[in-house]
């Protein structure tokens, strides 16, 4: 067996790194599963608002996402699917 390890420094204000969190049209970029959005709350990233989305065929399924927390320094959410609830 074979390890691989790989690092690097993004620099990035805290912004601007939630900007891109919150940008919904970049989630296949990095949201691992991500398959496309289902409905998206027009508040969203608001407090109660929340997401639906499926991820590929051998992913989580449906996952809805509900915002309990935003702020200018990040967001928190209830994160729900088949296999996890957190």
């Amino acid at each position: 067996m074979r390890t691989a390890r790989a690092a690097t420094e993004v620099v990035l204000r805290p912004d601007a790194a939630l900007a891109l969190w919150t940008d919904l049209s970049r989630w296949p970029s990095f949201v691992e599963g991500f398959a496309h959005l289902l409905e998206n709350d027009p508040d969203w990233p608001g407090v109660n608002s929340r997401l639906v989305w499926e991820s590929v065929p051998a992913g989580r399924g449906r996952v809805t996402e509900k915002v309990v927390e935003s702020t200018l320094d990040g967001v928190a959410t209830l994160v729900f699917d088949d296999r996890l609830t957190g």
